[in-house]
Order: C-alpha cells, then structure tokens, then sequence
C-alpha cells in the first residue's frame, strides 16, 4: 500500500481536492500542478511542488487511490463562501442576499466567483428571473448546508461549555411596544446575558413570517395560529377580541346584531392581519361584507379613528377598555361563540429552537 503523502499546504490541498472532483486525467492533472506551482513563488519554490507532489502524486497514480481526506488535512475553503452561496440558492437573487447577510452586492458576486473558481464549477445560472443553481449547485447545496450547521454547533457547544450567551439577536414585532413589555424584555436579558446584543424590528405577523423563513429575523412575536411545520412557537396568551365603536353610535348599533353591524362604516385592517381574519369569521358565513370607511395597522391610529366616528373596527378588549376611559369609545361584544381570541406567541425556526440566543 503506498505512503500517504508529505502534508501540504491547505491552498495546495484544496486545489488538489478540487482537480479530483471533477475527474481530470492524469497527464491534464500534470499541466494543472504544474500551473499551479507557477503561482507559488520563485524558481526553488516551484521545483519543490512539482518534484513532491506532481511526481509522488501524479505520475505514480496514487492520487486517485488516497481518500479526500487523507491527501487534504486542510482547505482553502472559507466559511463566508459556503454561507454565500447557500444564501444566493434560498433567495434565488444577489440584491436579495447581500440584504440577508448585510453585505454588499458586489461582494456576494465576488464570493461566488471564488468558490466557483475554486471548484471548478459553476454554481449558478445567470437568468433574467434571478440566479438559478446549476445541476452541481444543486447537488453540492445540502453539503454546503450541513458543512454550515456542523461549524454553528461546535461555536454553540463550545458557548453551552463557556456557560455563557454572546452574540446578536433580531426580534420582529406584531403589536406595541408597552403591550409586549419590551422594557422588561430588555431588561431581564441583559441582566441574564450581558454579552447579548438585541435588536427589536417592527412589523406585523404577517410581514414577519417571511423575514422569519429567510433568516431576517431570528426570532418574532407573532399573533394566530402557525400551521406551518417549519416553526416553533411558544403561546404566551390569549387576547380576547371585540369591536371598538364610537358612543355616538351607540343607539344605531343597538344589540349589535350581524345585519346591523354589517351596515356600519367599518375600519377595515389588512390581509395579513388577524384582525381582518376575525371581521372574515363574522361577516363571510352569512354571504355580508361591510363597507369600508378607511384602512389602518396601527392601533393607536385605528382608535383615534374610531372615537372620531370615522367607523367601528376589531381590536383587542384590552385596549378598547383602555381608550374607553376617554368616554369616546366603547367595547361591543363580538355576537360569535365561542368568543374570538387570538394567540400572542413567540416564534422561531425550529431548526434554530436550540440555539443559545433564542433559549435566552
């Protein structure tokens, strides 16, 4: 059985590893060591990388019979290249992952370049319709994936062994600020993990979910139900549901059946809202849809609206009974049973639920 051969440099051995995966014959294996020796340095430096490694390797076959492994201890390879590229596959567009990994365009392209120059292959298509993986993208794609997870468990092990949390944390938010108690939040993580950075986003659940597949966000606060299998949630609590309406309204809305609700100018909230889903399971059964005065997000905007007569408009009670001390407003219950609420939670990826940051 032949000897391995002497330890090499790691850009020799990655060149190497590289050569090998895409089936070069020997004698073209030749010419490639030799060219890569011309770019080692000076005449001395050259004689002794194709003396050791084009002879012992090449001209004696052993290349083909040594694993991986055995003939490269060591790679070129850098992190930030796997991490690029995994990232230009899931977003499919340069813009889109320089804006992921907060970094610009022209340095993801050059990412790219190097890791295909350093394959030899070529990652991507370049289409009109954005950056598409070839067939050896795609099957290097689930390697370049576990490679990363493997390097981001042995940084979180070795943060478990340190018995402490360093590093940044993005949290997206669906609703106020007092509501969450951000304050509080703030306070007991720095005071737990004084080394973790955390920055709070705003948004809406609907909004964020997307941010939350994409790794925008690394965590968020979101409202409803999650049916999708990729995320893991915590159920910090139930809000209860009513309609806020204008006391001058008071006597046209009466007991606040469907029918006369239905013909009140309604503060209508978008899609993506709970909000919107709760005015669906009210009105949509009996084939109604209510007029719409106007559309608002955000509660305090809503509220306002709706003590100026603007219209009625679905919220939480907790906030309704808040704004009532004004006298302007008042709760009506919603005429639906059970009574709607929503889940306020705590959501993450559930490949990431394990990670120090988001267990803080």
């Amino acid at each position: 059985m032949p000897l391995p051969p002497p330890m090499m440099s790691a850009t020799f051995c990655s060149f190497m590893c590289c050569l090998q995966m895409i089936g070069l014959g020997h004698s073209r294996l030749h010419r490639q060591v030799t060219l890569f020796a011309s770019w080692q340095g000076g005449p001395a430096r050259r004689g002794k990388i194709v003396m050791a490694y084009t002879r012992e390797l090449v001209c004696t076959g052993r290349v083909r019979r040594w694993p991986l492994a055995t003939i490269c201890p060591g790679s070129a390879m850098e992190f930030y290249h796997l991490k690029t590229f995994v990232t230009v596959a899931e977003e499919r567009h340069l813009t889109r992952a320089a804006e992921r990994l907060f970094v610009s365009q022209p340095a993801i392209s050059a990412h790219i370049k190097a890791l295909e120059e350093e394959l030899g292959l070529a990652l991507f298509e370049r289409t009109p319709k954005g950056m598409l993986p070839t067939a050896a993208g795609e099957a290097l794609l689930a390697r370049a994936r576990r490679a990363l997870a493997a390097v981001g468990e042995v940084g979180l092990h070795a943060q478990e062994l340190r018995g402490e949390v360093i590093g940044a944390v993005r949290i997206g938010l669906n609703t106020d600020a007092g509501f969450l108690r951000l304050v509080e939040l703030q306070s007991l993580l720095k005071a737990r993990h004084p080394r973790l950075e955390i920055e709070f986003l705003g948004g809406t659940t609907g909004a964020n979910l997307p941010k939350l597949r994409s790794g925008r966000l690394d965590a968020s606060f979101v409202s409803g139900t999650l049916d999708d299998s990729l995320f893991d949630s915590q159920v910090l609590r139930e809000e209860e549901m009513a309609i806020a309406a204008p006391v001058a309204l008071r006597e046209a809305i009466g007991a606040a059946d469907v029918a006369t609700l239905v013909r009140q100018p309604w503060i209508h909230s978008s899609p993506d809202r709970v909000q919107h889903a709760v005015m669906q399971s009210l009105f949509e059964p009996h084939g109604l849809w209510p007029e719409r005065s106007m559309l608002a997000n955000q509660k305090d905007a809503v509220l306002a609206m709706v003590a100026a007569g603007v219209g009625l408009a679905i919220t939480r009670l907790q906030d309704i009974e808040r704004a009532a001390q004004s006298g302007a407003i008042y709760a009506v219950p919603l005429p639906l049973a059970p009574t709607p609420t929503v889940s306020l939670r705590f959501a993450c990826l559930k490949r990431r639920a394990e990670e120090p940051v988001l267990r803080a």
